[in-house]
């Protein structure tokens, strides 16, 4: 019979398209399809920390290029030479979505998976705002732009924010914001006399990746791959750089702080096949998660941490204890695509490495 031609074709999606994003997504979206609970935890509150509660959002920092969890590359060589020290921890973690604004948005508020999206919307236990309700000043500085920086600002309620830059504000001379140098945002890391909760939000890893770094530190190929392996490794030296400075000026400072690195997901560079983020595969979600507790006991994670463990940490040092101790291993979790109602896709594991569903 006659194949169908290239117009009808696509009248035939367009016509799929639309019938399934009228019939299944919008009335969920209005939440006239199957209900999910909102995911939401209980906090009590209790006695806040009275130093800095620092978190450094990363972006794109997959653990399997960081060479203190075994790399070959020496990517990490600064960090190494402090890992000795009782105040730092190293921990390889799972980020609560494979795109930025999921993951951001589930870390921000203390939920993951299926039902998070409610306690996003609601706000009710955003850090931002627990931190306000103990009383800390708050901050969030950032190393992308505003137009970046569209995809997360509602997320991280900005209301409850007293000091928001971004790198507009912080680096307006520089004319490509994928070249931000993450290190002008040391420059706004100072002394204070009250307790705060900050935000460095870095460009880190992101692609184009040659742009993210200031001087190679290893060669990069003429093969094309393997030069994107080359400019990614250099952009974690960056990282290195970043974190080690950090550190030694709050040494500096002596005010007792809590510094928490995390990645809001991880990057393939081949890895399974996988080059990039967004994919529900495990380079999209391996993260590093660094922990500098100066002046003050930090109970180590066990297991496997991820975006939602790191939450609860938080939570507790901005006075708001959670019924789940924070350190504790999940025995499943949910990774969501590039939708916070999981329609772009969702992935079960069990944190033994266990793929369970899809």
């Amino acid at each position: 019979g006659r194949q169908p031609s290239s117009q009808e074709l696509g009248g035939m999606n367009i016509y799929l398209s639309a019938s399934y994003f009228m019939g299944r997504i919008l009335p969920a979206k209005l939440g006239k399809g199957k209900s999910v609970a909102p995911r939401s935890v209980e906090f009590s509150p209790t006695e806040s920390f009275e130093g800095d509660v620092i978190l450094v959002l990363g972006e794109s920092l997959s653990a399997n290029h960081l060479s203190i969890f075994g790399y070959g590359r020496p990517t990490t060589p600064l960090l190494e030479a402090l890992k000795g020290e009782e105040s730092l921890y190293f921990h390889r973690g799972i980020s609560s979505g494979v795109s930025t604004d999921i993951s951001i948005a589930f870390l921000m508020n203390a939920t993951y998976g299926l039902g998070g999206g409610p306690v996003v919307y609601k706000s009710s236990q955003c850090l931002f705002k627990l931190a306000k309700d103990s009383g800390f000043k708050t901050a969030f500085y950032s190393s992308q732009s505003g137009q970046q920086l569209r995809y997360i600002s509602s997320s991280i309620c900005p209301k409850y924010i007293d000091d928001f830059k971004s790198l507009d504000d912080i680096a307006p001379e520089i004319e490509d914001p994928n070249a931000a140098d993450d290190l002008k945002l040391l420059d706004h890391f100072s002394s204070a006399d009250q307790k705060r909760f900050m935000i460095l939000h870095q460009r880190g890893s992101h692609s184009p990746y040659n742009l993210r770094y200031q001087s190679p530190t290893f060669e990069v190929s003429e093969s094309p791959s393997q030069a994107r392996i080359d400019h990614y490794d250099n952009s974690v030296v960056e990282f290195d750089r970043f974190m080690d400075r950090l550190i030694k000026r709050i040494k500096e400072s002596d005010r007792p702080a809590l510094v928490v690195y995390v990645s809001d997901h991880g990057e393939g560079l081949g890895e399974e096949g996988a080059w990039g983020h967004g994919k529900l595969v495990a380079p999209s979600y391996d993260i590093p998660i660094l922990v500098y507790a100066h002046k003050t006991q930090y109970r180590p994670f066990s297991g496997l941490p991820t975006h939602f463990n790191v939450s609860l940490l938080l939570a507790e040092y901005l006075g708001h204890k959670s019924e789940m101790d924070y350190s504790e291993t999940m025995s499943d979790y949910v990774i969501l695509g590039n939708d916070i109602d999981g329609f772009a896709g969702r992935l079960k594991i069990k944190l033994n490495g266990g793929t369970i569903g899809a």
